[in-house]
Formats: C-alpha cells, sequence, structure tokens
C-alpha cells in the first residue's frame, strides 16, 4: 500500500462531507480503524469510503430561535402584548419587543390597538 492511500482525520471528514469530531468518533468507537503515527491519525481512503456508506448520517440539529418561541406563544395565546410575551417566554422586554419587530418583519405577526399581537392570517392556519 502507497502512502497516498492514506487520509488524515481532516481529509477524511472533506472526503465524506462530514465533521471532523465525527471522523475522531468513530476511530474512537472502533467503527474506523486508523493508526496513529506522530500523534496524528491515518486511515486508509478505501476504510473510509467503506465507513461513510455504511454508517447513517446525523441530522444536524437546529435549535429553534427565540423568536420561533415568541410566535408559538402567540399562537397558543391568540394574542399578547410586548409586556405579556416577555412575562411568558420569560424575556426581557426589550428581547420581546425585539421579537415582534422581526415576526412583523416577516410578516408573521401584525400589531393591533393597544399594543396587542395577533398571528397573520397565514400563521394562524399552520398553529391549528
Amino acid at each position: 500500500m502507497q502512502p497516498l492511500d492514506r487520509v488524515t482525520t481532516t481529509e477524511a471528514a472533506k472526503l465524506t462531507g462530514r465533521s471532523i469530531d465525527a471522523v475522531r468518533a468513530a476511530i474512537r468507537r472502533g467503527s474506523l480503524s486508523a493508526s496513529n503515527v506522530r500523534g496524528h491519525w491515518l486511515i486508509e481512503s478505501e476504510a473510509v469510503i467503506r465507513w461513510d456508506k455504511r454508517t447513517r448520517r446525523q441530522p444536524a440539529y437546529r435549535r429553534p430561535s427565540a423568536h420561533e418561541r415568541s410566535a408559538e406563544i402567540i399562537g397558543i395565546y391568540y394574542s399578547v402584548s410586548a409586556h405579556e410575551l416577555a412575562s411568558l417566554a420569560g424575556i426581557h422586554i426589550g428581547n420581546a419587543r425585539k421579537h415582534l419587530t422581526l415576526l412583523a418583519q416577516e410578516g408573521r405577526v401584525q400589531r393591533l390597538e393597544g399594543d396587542q399581537w395577533v398571528l397573520t392570517v397565514d400563521q394562524e392556519q399552520g398553529v391549528a
């Protein structure tokens, strides 16, 4: 086997489109065999390709944005003021106002008289 047939963890990650942490975790678990040479993992490129084909990819976790949570609260309570939203969401009033502004710019909420905010018609249909 020629030295070019082996890749580093960084190269394995690029080759498979996975993170370096995923490659290192596979080595730790023993699902991807590698040799540690002078403090660097070297992996046979064919082994990397086989590992990539047989290993399921974990979907990336996407944490919901804070203003998404605010939209959910408005949907639950139908109509809220900025102060009510701050209290219900456990956030500062300034952040509640910012969330309402962002949601309004996205066309997801509208402001009524008396500082009350409601979901737009399209958003209400998605909640029901």
